[in-house]
């Protein structure tokens, strides 16, 4: 990657993930944490590094937020009712849930072809786990603008 493409990445990630700061600082510092809590517990055992964790928490933020929205938009226009019933609770989990796979599934299949190693479960793990955090800052972030006092509740059910 050259230097350029470098610094692009690392000030839309830093623009990004600051953005999420300032419309709701709780959620992002849970889900940083959380990754911080994840990088340390596998530091001895993963074979990807801290960059590749924040590739996938990019990818998380500025791919599978976005792609969940337009889907469900999408499927809301096709006149799926995804506020309550099957929708709610049987369709958007399982979408949601499978768009998260996309950015693991990139970030694991660009780690694998760089070092042509197979990625061990530590790594499957940071992977996910940033991928994960980066969908549920922008996902908790959008819920507490909605609604400012789910906060209390989000601390409890989507805290690490």
């Amino acid at each position: 990657m050259t230097a350029a493409r470098r610094y692009l990445s690392w000030a839309l990630l830093t623009i990004s993930v600051g953005w999420l700061f300032i419309q709701a600082p709780a959620p992002p510092l849970r889900e940083a944490l959380f990754l911080a809590m994840i990088l340390a517990a596998t530091a001895w055992t993963r074979t990807v590094t801290w960059h590749v964790a924040l590739a996938a928490l990019a990818l998380g933020i500025g791919l599978a937020a976005p792609l969940t929205v337009g889907l469900g938009w999408a499927m809301s226009a096709l006149g799926l009712d995804l506020t309550e019933g099957l929708g709610s609770w049987g369709v958007v989990p399982v979408v949601e849930e499978l768009v998260k796979l996309l950015p693991v599934g990139l970030v694991a299949g660009r780690c694998h072809r760089r070092s042509r190693q197979s990625i061990n479960p530590s790594d499957w793990l940071v992977i996910g786990c940033a991928a994960g955090a980066g969908f549920a800052m922008v996902e908790n972030a959008q819920l507490l603008m909605a609604n400012a006092r789910v906060t209390s509740d989000m601390a409890i059910r989507y805290g690490p």
